[in-house]
Parts: C-alpha cells; sequence; structure tokens
C-alpha cells in the first residue's frame, strides 16, 4: 500500500528536521526569522510532494535548496528595508579568545526563578552570534566543538560567547551578580 502524502511528509521532517533548523540557524542573521524561514521551507515541500515528487531522489538536499530560497527571500526584503531606510542592522562582536572552563547549568540556574518566554526573550535580546551560539548549544545539543566548524570559529571563541552571553542573561534575568 503506497503512503499517504501526509504520512511521506512526516517521515521526511521527522527526518530532517534537525539539519534543516542547523543550516537555516547558521546562515540567517536574525533568529527571530528562523522559525519562519524552516515553516516555510516544509510548506514548500508539502506542495511541491502534492504535486509531484517523483524526481526528487535526496530529500536533505532538497530541503536546504528550498531554505536558501526562503532566506533569499528573507535577505532580498531585509536589504529593501535597510536602503528604505538607510539603516546599518549589523553588530559588530568584541570577542576574548581565552575563558577558564566553567560548568554552566542555565536551566538549574535561570528557570528556577523565571519561565522559558523570559528566558528566551532574554537570548533575543543579544547579539546575533550569542543568539546562535546559545540555541545551538541548548536546543540542539550541539558540542563546542560541533559549534564552531559549523560556524566557522575558533572553540575557544564560542565558549566565550557562550559564557559571556549566560552571564549576561543571568544578570539581566536575575539582577545583580551572576556569578552567586
Amino acid at each position: 500500500m503506497k503512503e499517504s502524502i501526509n504520512e511521506q511528509f512526516n517521515k521526511i521532517y521527522d527526518s530532517t528536521y534537525h539539519d534543516v533548523l542547523k543550516f537555516v540557524i547558521s546562515r540567517c542573521d536574525n533568529l527571530s526569522y528562523v522559525e519562519e524561514i524552516v515553516q516555510d521551507t516544509y510548506l514548500n515541500l508539502y506542495k511541491q510532494l502534492k504535486k509531484d515528487n517523483s524526481y526528487i531522489n535526496n530529500y536533505n538536499s532538497f530541503l536546504k535548496k528550498l531554505a536558501k530560497n526562503e532566506l533569499f527571500k528573507y535577505y532580498n526584503v531585509k536589504n529593501k528595508f535597510k536602503t528604505i531606510f538607510n539603516i546599518s542592522l549589523d553588530t559588530g562582536l568584541d570577542i576574548m579568545e581565552n575563558i577558564e572552563d566553567v560548568e554552566i547549568n542555565i536551566e538549574e540556574d535561570i528557570a528556577k526563578d523565571y519561565d522559558l518566554e523570559n528566558i528566551w526573550n532574554a537570548i533575543k535580546r543579544q547579539n546575533l552570534i550569542t543568539q546562535k551560539v546559545i540555541t545551538l548549544y541548548y536546543l540542539e545539543d550541539m558540542k563546542f566543538s560541533e559549534i564552531a566548524n559549523f560556524l566557522n570559529a575558533n572553540e575557544s571563541t564560542i565558549k566565550a560567547i557562550l559564557y559571556r552571553g549566560v552571564k549576561k542573561i543571568k544578570e539581566e534575568l536575575i539582577g545583580g551578580n551572576a556569578n552567586e
């Protein structure tokens, strides 16, 4: 018995979601739009499955092409707004290369007093690279070396970004000294 479009879509979604999410996170300059871009990517896949999917050999590659198209649309609109409003949306980074290894458990330290929405909003207020590192580390369970390789950065830089970002979030949410 041939599987339905919905069953086929669900199988593809389950097996490719994390790869597509990581792909979009690594290429998007604003994490607020990542979910929308991923959603539109899968919506386009679903539409294609309904039409004809006989020519698709590798769904992972096909989804990355769809995601690239969605990212292109996003950047095209963003660049139009930058031109219209004559604004600069880029942020600079001042990164320390060396930082001591400190065990940080964001769930135990912050979630006790604040709900996830407050934490997520605090993450969104960080610069883009910090948002990406925190998202990849905590939500995608990637290791420092994987994130460094993925974002084409030094592993110690990734650690510094994560630790400083978490410290800043703790200070924002808890107030005062985040090392307490």
